[in-house]
């Protein structure tokens, strides 16, 4: 038999606030946690060599947030929500805040990107799912209902597909994202009560989370590839 390595801890680093998403910035090698109850990002450097021990160097503030996160490596942004109606686009290089603009939730949630078409999509917890052109300042291009309770979505770049959780509905949308943003509902399939949040794989899977059940779901994706 292959012998397997061990694992194991091998840095640690005290954060000034409790943390919720946490992101690895590609174009600066840093890693940013978001800290919603400071209004903050925290920023850390990782040494090239040596132990990989995170290094504190600032925050960026975010009045108001930040609510989820995605890093735009393409355009050299990342992207956070404000928790009312809008978000924010932070410049990786300098820190500093680049844009804010509306939108279209009345409550901000998820986050998620597709880098290549420009888009980026926002989930909102009263039911509903929105697109955003970065091509044209972040203006909204399409608004799609969903079940109620959003919180983390997720979006496959393969199939260009966006998949929106609602907790409080127990359902899941799947929804087609065209060339110029505009979503359309494939499919609304049961999840669980409480089911807020799923990640997509790069093998048409879609794994949602049931908390109180402690379980993963897992919805296969084998609808047509959107256009």
């Amino acid at each position: 038999m292959e012998k397997v390595a061990s694992t194991a801890i091998v840095a640690t680093v005290k954060l000034a606030a409790n943390p919720d998403y946490v992101r690895f910035v590609g174009p600066t090698g840093e890693v940013w946690v978001t800290e919603p109850g400071a209004e903050q990002i925290e920023l850390f450097s990782i040494p090239k060599v040596g132990p990989p021990t995170p290094v504190r160097t600032g925050v960026i503030r975010v009045p108001g947030g930040p609510e989820s996160l995605v890093i735009d490596a393409q355009r050299g942004r990342a992207y956070t929500h404000l928790w009312k109606a809008a978000t924010v686009a932070i410049d990786v290089q300098t820190h500093a805040v680049a844009a804010q603009w509306k939108n279209g939730c009345s409550d901000s949630r998820g986050i998620a990107l597709d880098e290549e078409r420009a888009l980026l999509f926002a989930g909102c917890d009263e039911g509903k799912a929105t697109t955003m052109d970065l091509r044209r300042g972040g203006t909204v291009v399409a608004t799609e209902p969903t079940g109620k309770g959003v919180d983390v979505i997720a979006y496959s770049a393969q199939l260009r597909h966006l998949y929106v959780p609602g907790e409080d509905s127990a359902t899941m949308a799947v929804l087609a994202v065209a060339a110029d943003g505009k979503l359309s509902t494939v499919v609304t399939v049961p999840t669980a009560k409480g089911a807020h949040c799923v990640a997509a794989d790069d093998a048409g899977g879609a794994w949602v989370c049931d908390p109180d059940g402690g379980r993963l779901l897992l919805f296969k994706d084998a609808m047509p590839v959107a256009r």
